[in-house]
């Protein structure tokens, strides 16, 4: 499809396309044409997520945002295979093929020393696209605690004369889902704004440029969320190999100070921080539970019948909990006051 697809694009080819990055979702490929790089990507999965990263990218043009990659409007003439998918202007589908084109950032990716500048852009982000009304994410319970842990609780609940190990797992389990149950229901009390939040937060997704700004990209995983649950994701990315040390509370006082330079927290928001700050946990908590289902294969119930199975997945899970570095349960406990006063 690629002489198809220069076409369409007005792209003028003077090199080869080569594999830029292979994705669990999509296929992506650098194109070098004559009046500069571009990104083709070739979704493997169409489903509702291509329209909702495109009405982000439409928005994002409108808003005038401009640290993201723009996409190429596709032209279409008579008679040509290709079709407009879904009647995307910047979409078109090739046989079973769905393509879009974007312009190629030059850059690097993102490491957590770009803290500041990256929290700027998410916040640039979230100001440009509050008005965008997409689908509404479900709950915290069923978008965190999915698939692995949903049939973990039910495969312990139906057991008979489970191990203190299996009884300890699920008691975990059954925290966690109070906990963001509770948290859910507080947000809705306080009336914490929903915006159309970017849900993808991690270094491969900003690029920075040789000024030290920072462009987001890739925005299939948008939906209306509290835009709190986009701040935590970020909270977390970059603190990675950070611990509990003057160092991890200024690092997270500077993205705190940055990102409200340009989009500052409501009242509400901001006593709920902490609170939010809790649901990296469950995220742990399932990324645990995943990792020991890839390592062990058979899925639940073999990690749960075999005992030494079971017993290093309850330590693990039990040793995540009980950490006391930045952001684990211990640190936001003891820093909740003072990470309220950042935030003033």
């Amino acid at each position: 499809d690629l002489e198809e697809l220069a076409k369409i694009y007005s792209l003028e080819l003077s090199d080869n396309i080569s594999p830029l990055i292979g994705g669990e979702v999509n296929d992506t490929f650098l194109i070098k044409a004559s009046r500069g790089k571009f990104v083709l990507r070739r979704y493997n999965s169409v489903n509702s997520r291509i329209l909702r990263e495109h009405k982000v990218l439409e928005t994002l043009d409108a808003k005038e945002f401009r640290k993201y990659a723009p996409v190429i409007a596709a032209k279409i003439e008579k008679g040509e295979n290709a079709k407009r998918y879904r009647h995307l202007s910047t979409v078109v589908k090739i046989g079973d093929s769905v393509y879009t084109v974007f312009k190629f950032l030059e850059g690097r990716r993102a490491t957590n020393e770009d803290h500041q500048a990256c929290a700027k852009t998410l916040a640039e982000y979230h100001n440009a696209i509050r008005e965008l009304d997409l689908p509404t994410s479900t709950g915290f319970v069923r978008s965190i605690m999915y698939s692995s842990l949903r049939k973990l609780d039910a495969t312990i609940s139906e057991k008979e004369g489970i191990s203190k190990e299996v009884q300890s797992i699920r008691n975990y389990v059954v925290g966690y889902r109070e906990l963001l149950e509770n948290l859910e229901r507080r947000a809705e009390e306080a009336r914490i704004p929903k915006i159309a939040c970017h849900s993808d937060i991690h270094f491969g997704n900003y690029i920075i440029d040789d000024s030290g700004d920072a462009y987001l990209i890739d925005f299939e995983g948008a939906r209306k969320r509290y835009q709190l649950y986009d701040l935590v994701l970020f909270a977390d990315l970059f603190s990675e190999g950070l611990s509990d040390s003057n160092d991890a509370q200024t690092r997270f006082e500077e993205v705190l100070d940055s990102y409200q330079s340009l989009n500052p927290l409501s009242q509400g928001e901001k006593e709920l921080l902490p609170n939010f700050l809790n649901i990296l946990q469950a995220y742990h908590l399932k990324k645990i539970v995943m990792k020991h289902e890839a390592e062990h294969g058979g899925g639940i119930d073999k990690i749960l019948d075999d005992q030494l199975v079971a017993t290093s997945l309850e330590a693990d899970i039990r040793s995540s909990f009980e950490r006391t570095g930045y952001l684990s349960p211990q640190w936001i406990q003891q820093h909740k006051h003072r990470i309220i006063k950042a935030l003033n």
